[in-house]
């Protein structure tokens, strides 16, 4: 995976992410018309490719394939910030949160805000963001709960949020290791009773075999 900034032949793609993304994803926290009304069915409603070029979106791009991207705007505001629907919870956002940072820094920028939906507010509390306000907002017919959040730039996540999240991860990807190690010594284990078995078992038919020929 690459996170590089987005070029226009990106915008289908990225059209395409943001609405799976919102109707499959964001529907666990959001109604089914909320989403539509959110990711309309005609997933050019928004000028992907000329809203997308004006600010600094950076794309993760994993062998050609578009799996998040996220906005930023040059007075610290962050915009769109979705990961395909396929590759959540894989560090994906993460990597895509931190050219966003590492930009703000050289922008020398005070701080980072955006407004986050319910399913975004706690990946952006594991980066440090902190909630100014709930508030209600219409679109399109639809009113929608979010959160105002801002952060100061440069500053560690709160309570190292990053680093626990990382750890837990590690931890996971520990154990599942062990687990698939531990069941293939079993399955050889299990192989090799049944091979001794199996010896055991013709060793004893061939010795009744010859007892039974010898006695005639």
């Amino acid at each position: 995976m690459m996170i590089r900034l987005f070029r226009p032949e990106d915008a289908e793609q990225v059209a395409q992410l943001f609405h799976d993304t919102v109707r499959e994803v964001n529907v666990s926290d959001y109604s089914i018309d909320q989403v539509k009304a959110w990711a309309p069915d005609d997933i050019h409603f928004r000028d992907w490719a000329t809203l997308c070029s004006q600010r600094f979106t950076y794309v993760a791009d994993a062998a050609g394939l578009i799996i998040g991207f996220g906005e930023l705007e040059s007075d610290g505001h962050i915009g769109c910030f979705y990961c395909h629907k396929d590759y959540q919870r894989r560090g994906v956002g993460r990597a895509i949160y931190q050219s966003i940072e590492a930009k703000a820094k050289e922008l020398q920028l005070d701080r980072l805000f955006t407004e986050a939906s319910i399913t975004a507010k706690p990946f952006f509390q594991t980066l440090g963001f902190t909630v100014i306000t709930e508030q209600q907002v219409f679109c399109r017919g639809e009113v929608f709960t979010n959160y105002r959040m801002e952060k100061s730039a440069g500053s560690e996540p709160a309570g190292n949020g990053y680093q626990h999240s990382q750890t837990i991860e590690w931890r996971k990807d520990f154990n599942r290791q062990i687990a698939i190690e531990f069941t293939s010594f079993l399955a050889n284990l299990l192989i090799l009773r049944l091979n001794s078995i199996l010896q055991v078992l013709l060793y004893f038919r061939a010795s009744v075999l010859f007892n039974s020929q010898f006695s005639r």
